[in-house]
């Protein structure tokens, strides 16, 4: 499994999806969704990390992401992730994970022209997979409004420990919404709009999307499975009460697609692409290394010898380093 490089000078574009591609993330719920985005909400303010775009679908989802250092994009994952996992586990009545192992991070390399694609991939996803004509229509959790038309990012957050202290202690917890705030996402232009007006680049990025909407039919997705086509059918007539709420064990799915060759970065050119895949592989080397000088010190220091000082490349987390203690050779067994 790669190293990841958290660079902080870099955006990082962020894809996770959810346990055997269970349609989980309930698109049809309005009161979900604003879940979803309180939770977005409330790790963003316990981190301060900076949020360009997100975007979540039945099975997974996007975001557009920046921190000042990489324990500051961990602990919002981790606190992101944890969040949407207690909704979806209340929600189905279950426990345990409902995410996959482990997110994909792909940086984004300064530039106008990476920091749009990475940001246009957010917003389309919905009208790319059939479900709506154009992102306005989507009724998910996203930036899409904010991006496009200014409209403020607001969602409901569930205070968590409240409701679990009131169920532990035999109180009854009555509607949810007692234990709900109204929690806003403060989304951040992209830096290549930092000097531009805020009408400008909106008016921009509706132009990019009104071509790409153009352009979709052409490359609307084929769909085998009975049960994920009548999941993204058009959401326009949809009736949120006349929708069942299946349990568990009855939520579509779908399989992971194939692996492709590992795509290391969104670069506005190939020759940056390449230098990044240069730096990206000797990252990972310098890593490897520095991961065996460290197991190599941790058996000096269980024999009592002095132990070297390891260090880690930058914008890494330092491996833990297990010591082995010695095993007795067959020698000594005998005597």
């Amino acid at each position: 499994m790669p190293i990841r490089l958290y660079d902080p000078s870099l955006l990082h574009l962020v894809t996770l999806r959810t346990l055997d591609g269970k349609f989980s993330l309930c698109t049809e719920d309005p009161d979900f969704q604003e879940n979803l985005t309180g939770a977005m909400a409330e790790a963003q303010a316990a981190t301060g990390v900076k949020v360009y775009a997100f975007t979540f679908m039945a099975n997974h989802y996007h975001g557009l992401y920046s921190a000042d250092f990489p324990e500051q994009m961990a602990r919002f994952l981790c606190l992101l992730h944890a969040a949407v996992a207690r909704l979806v586990n209340r929600r189905f009545g279950r426990r345990g994970p409902m995410w996959e192992q482990r997110a994909h991070v792909l940086p984004v390399l300064p530039g106008k022209q990476s920091e749009m694609q990475a940001l246009s991939y957010v917003i389309m996803q919905a009208a790319k997979a059939g479900i709506v004509e154009h992102p306005r229509q989507y009724r998910g959790a996203s930036s899409t409004g904010w991006l496009l038309d200014g409209a403020a990012v607001v969602g409901q957050h569930v205070r968590q420990t409240e409701l679990t202290l009131a169920a532990r202690n035999g109180k009854d917890p009555g509607e949810i919404k007692q234990f709900t705030d109204a929690r806003t996402v403060k989304i951040t232009p992209l830096p290549c709009f930092a000097a531009t007006p805020a009408d400008a680049w909106r008016e921009t990025l509706r132009w990019l999307v009104d071509a790409q909407v153009s352009r979709a039919p052409e490359n609307a997705p084929q769909c085998e499975d009975e049960a994920v086509r009548s999941e993204i059918a058009p959401q326009g007539d949809r009736d949120v009460d006349e929708v069942a709420q299946p349990s568990w064990d009855d939520l579509p799915t779908r399989p992971k697609p194939k692996a492709k060759a590992r795509n290391y970065c969104i670069a506005p050119s190939h020759k940056a692409y390449l230098a990044f895949k240069e730096r990206v592989v000797a990252y990972e080397t310098s890593y490897a290394d520095a991961r065996c000088a460290a197991r190599l010190a941790a058996v000096q220091a269980a024999r009592g010898d002095a132990a070297a000082f390891v260090s880690f490349p930058m914008y890494s987390f330092a491996c833990a380093a297990v010591a082995v203690p010695d095993r007795p050779t067959l020698n000594e067994n005998a005597e």
